[in-house]
């Protein structure tokens, strides 16, 4: 894996510091994921999508529709703490073009949001999610191989590509 994609998957606040909590996460869910894991988030990925409240399926809606939900996130992070208000959660789900009832937003976070005893979200629950990190990682090749296309350079490997992990 190299540095970029590190940065990209544990700089969670995108201040281009990676902390350290975060990055121990990085390293239990890159290292410490069994093969049964990975190939489960293998097999979501390759179920057509539907029309369920949860987490999976709204991650997976957001990548199809280009929505960047850490955007989404960080725009609300006062704090800069990777936590967002429960209501302003609540407002980022509805303005998805989803079509999120209220009844379907308090199932996501019913069955999918951590919050803390002051009710704030933790929003990176939600992108170190193993099915957003492989659409993340999917994303992140995509586009290294559209600019290796688009570069003048000489064809050599990408180190995106050399240095991924399998």
């Amino acid at each position: 894996m190299n540095r970029e994609l590190i940065s990209r998957l544990a700089d969670v606040d995108e201040n281009n510091k990676i902390n350290y909590g975060d990055f121990c996460k990085l390293l239990d869910r890159e290292l410490l994921k069994s093969e049964l894991a990975s190939e489960k988030t293998q097999e979501i990925l390759q179920q057509p999508l539907m029309n369920k409240n949860d987490l999976t399926t709204l991650i997976r809606k957001a990548f199809a529709n280009k929505i960047n939900l850490r955007e989404l996130f960080k725009t609300e992070d006062k704090f800069n703490q990777g936590l967002i208000e429960r209501l302003s959660l609540y407002q980022i789900l509805e303005s998805l073009p989803f079509g999120y009832s209220p009844e379907d937003i308090y199932e996501i976070f019913r069955d999918s949001t951590i919050f803390d005893a002051h009710g704030n979200a933790d929003y990176t629950i939600i992108l170190q999610n193993d099915v957003y990190c492989a659409l993340e990682k999917l994303k992140f090749q995509s586009e290294s191989k559209h600019s290796e296309k688009n570069s003048t350079s000489s064809p050599k490997k990408s180190l995106i590509e050399s240095n991924y992990c399998n």
